[in-house]
């Protein structure tokens, strides 16, 4: 487990359960070991399982009332990545008080975490509200330098660490103002989540800093048309047309999955909006088409499908005055 070879731990622990333990502090942690090496082998409910048997042996082991709140954690975030959001939510409505109350050194990591999880829980739950609650504690934890000190991980830049939070923020902050009807708010949001994406590019100058880029404009655009802003909407796919491109020339793809999402967006704001494009959409949608068509490849088949309409759409549309 130590070197994250968590197969092989999986294996391990699977061999010392058909063996009795000395004490239940004994069985306590193997089941919460269970949860863990589960979890990362993608096993997710039944690592919610192993955690949910942790926790369940607390309440009669007066020993072992001082890992409550690991065991708490640990069944909330297995049930969490399991998809069991209400038992989630339920559980870190436990844990977000014993986070508040931690004097120690990780209390004020643990803060912002555990509320981090909790609105995560609360909007797969159907309660954006409380998430909404839950993000602006956290927005204003991530704002001081004293907190976000504390947020650290091995092999990684404290900007970077800093940024992926913040990310994580920003997108359960759309998602749940989306719920809401909040358009503005998940303007705001998607904004927040591109200039970090943005800074980030320019830091590292990395393809999947490129690809969230165009992801995250591909979202702006779909925001402004929601809310009938043809010329915002044009504008972003614009700017995430632009940036696809740049990806499909950096990685040397005869197709970028990234420059079809925008095209296709393009073309469908321009046909369903009337939106206004900062590029001639025709030529680019027909070069795709054929690099499309010379692939042969049943995973594109849905692109090719619908730049067939789009571009039937084009040809036999009037010609613009």
């Amino acid at each position: 487990m130590a070197v994250a070879n968590h197969r092989i731990a999986l294996t391990y622990l699977q061999q010392r359960q058909r063996l009795p333990y000395p004490d239940n502090t004994a069985a306590l942690a193997m089941r919460l070991g269970s949860a863990r090496v589960l979890l990362h082998v993608g096993r997710e409910k039944d690592a919610a399982a192993a955690a949910e048997a942790a926790l369940a042996m607390i309440p009669n082991a007066p020993r072992l009332q001082k890992f409550r709140a690991v065991a708490l954690d640990r069944a909330a975030l297995c049930n969490l990545a399991a998809g069991q959001f209400g038992r989630a939510l339920e559980l870190y409505d436990q844990d977000v008080p014993l986070a508040d109350a931690d004097t120690g050194p990780g209390g004020v990591r643990n803060r912002v975490v555990t509320r981090l999880a909790r609105a995560a829980a609360a909007l797969g739950a159907n309660q954006p509200r409380r998430a909404i609650d839950d993000l602006t504690v956290v927005d204003r934890q991530l704002a001081e330098p004293r907190v976000t000190a504390t947020l650290q991980w091995p092999h990684a830049a404290p900007p970077d660490v800093l940024d992926t939070y913040r990310l994580i923020a920003a997108g359960l902050r759309a998602n749940a103002n989306r719920s809401v009807g909040d358009l503005a708010g998940v303007t705001r949001a998607l904004e927040d989540r591109r200039a970090t994406f943005a800074d980030r590019l320019k830091r590292h100058d990395r393809d999947e800093d490129l690809r969230a880029l165009v992801l995250a404009e591909l979202r702006l655009a779909h925001a402004a048309a929601d809310g009938r802003a043809p010329a915002q909407a044009g504008r972003w796919v614009g700017q995430a047309a632009d940036h696809a491109a740049q990806l499909a020339k950096r990685t040397h793809a005869p197709v970028e999955s990234a420059e079809l999402d925008a095209l296709w967006m393009a073309a469908e704001l321009g046909a369903a909006g009337g939106a206004p494009l900062p590029f001639d959409l025709g030529p680019r949608l027909q070069d795709a088409y054929g690099r499309l068509v010379q692939q042969h490849d049943r995973a594109w088949r849905t692109y090719q499908a619908w730049f067939e309409a789009y571009l039937a759409l084009a040809l036999t549309a009037p010609p613009a005055r």
